[in-house]
């Protein structure tokens, strides 16, 4: 039997304490813990939580395939599919770029391993985010090699 907790303070503190932040974000939430939401949740390859705000999103992989504007769930099944056989060892942010108030650009570095090598590898990873009435959302991932 499952128990519900109603407070919702208690709630977020469980979350925050055991290093896990909200799938969804707050109005008016930070740019860069939109970032770090965004970083935890593709080091889980949780693209639930990492596309939970996003209405469509442009996909950019190393393959030079170039996507339309895509619905979340299709997004969710390219990038399972991508990095299926990927585990992460970190993901670093580098630089923030802004093109407008509410359209930024977070560059990060991937380190990988494919199971079964045991050469790391690495990307950069480029998350366009867009702030709309609910926060942040991903608009766009792009993979460099």
């Amino acid at each position: 039997m499952t128990r519900r907790v109603s407070h919702p303070l208690l709630v977020a503190a469980v979350l925050t304490v055991g290093g896990f932040f909200p799938v969804t974000a707050q109005s008016g939430e930070s740019f860069d813990r939109a970032v770090e939401v965004a970083r935890l949740a593709w080091l889980r390859h949780d693209f639930e939580t990492l596309l939970s705000l996003s209405d469509t999103i442009r996909l950019h992989l190393p393959d030079g395939s170039r996507s339309l504007a895509i619905r979340p769930h299709h997004a969710k099944q390219v990038l399972k599919e991508y990095l299926k056989d990927a585990r992460e060892l970190e993901m670093a942010l580098q630089s923030v770029r802004s093109v407008a108030d509410d359209h930024r650009y977070a560059e990060l570095t991937r380190r990988f391993v494919i199971p079964g090598t045991v050469d790391e590898r690495e990307q950069t990873v480029f998350f366009g985010l867009r702030h709309g009435r609910d926060g942040w959302a991903i608009r766009e991932v792009r993979i460099s090699p």
